[in-house]
C-alpha cells in the first residue's frame, strides 16, 4: 500500500498493484486498486482505480467503476464512473460522466498479468524444490543404508 503521509509531496506517475491513501499532496497520474484521498488530502491530476474514496481535494479527473464522495471532498473536474455516490455536503464543480462498463489500462493490466505470471512461476519452482529435495532426502537414506549394512555398529560387551 501506497501511503502519502501529510508532510509529503508526490509528484509523478504511478502504476500500483494495491491501495494508496493520500494524506499529503500528490500531483501527476496514479494508477491503482483503490485509492482513497484523506481529509486533508490534496490530488492535482489524475486517479484511475476499481475504487476510488475522496474526502479531501481533486483537481483533475477521477476515473473508476465506484467513486465515493465524502462530505468533506471537493472535485474541481471530472469524474467517469460506473457507480458514484455523494455525501450530502460533498462538492463538485465540473461534471460527472456514467460509463457502462469501467476497465483498468493496458500498463495496469500488463503489471497484474506479469505479477500473477511470476507467482505462478514461483509456486511451479517451489513444487520442483519440494520434489528435488524429496528425491534428495531419498537418496541420502539409501546411502545411510548403504553405508550401515558395510559397517555394521559395534556390540558392546555389557
Amino acid at each position: 500500500m501506497l501511503i502519502v503521509e501529510a508532510d509529503m509531496m508526490v509528484v509523478g506517475q504511478l502504476t500500483l498493484l494495491g491501495a494508496a491513501r493520500i494524506d499529503g499532496r500528490f500531483e501527476g497520474s496514479l494508477v491503482c486498486r483503490s485509492i482513497e484521498v484523506g481529509p486533508d488530502g490534496y490530488v492535482e491530476g489524475t486517479l484511475v482505480a476499481e475504487d476510488i474514496t475522496i474526502a479531501g481535494q481533486l483537481v483533475g479527473a477521477g476515473w473508476g467503476r465506484r467513486i465515493h464522495l465524502a462530505g468533506t471532498a471537493i472535485v474541481e473536474g471530472e469524474l467517469h464512473q460506473e457507480q458514484l455516490s455523494m455525501d450530502e455536503k460533498a462538492t463538485l464543480v465540473g461534471e460527472s460522466r456514467r460509463q457502462a462498463r469501467f476497465e483498468m489500462p493496458a500498463p495496469y493490466r500488463n503489471l497484474l498479468e506479469r505479477e500473477r505470471r511470476a507467482a505462478s512461476e514461483f509456486e511451479e519452482m517451489s513444487a520442483e524444490a519440494r520434489v528435488r529435495r524429496a528425491a534428495e532426502a531419498d537418496q541420502s537414506r539409501v546411502a545411510f543404508q548403504q553405508l550401515r549394512a558395510r559397517f555394521p555398529a559395534p556390540r558392546v560387551a555389557g
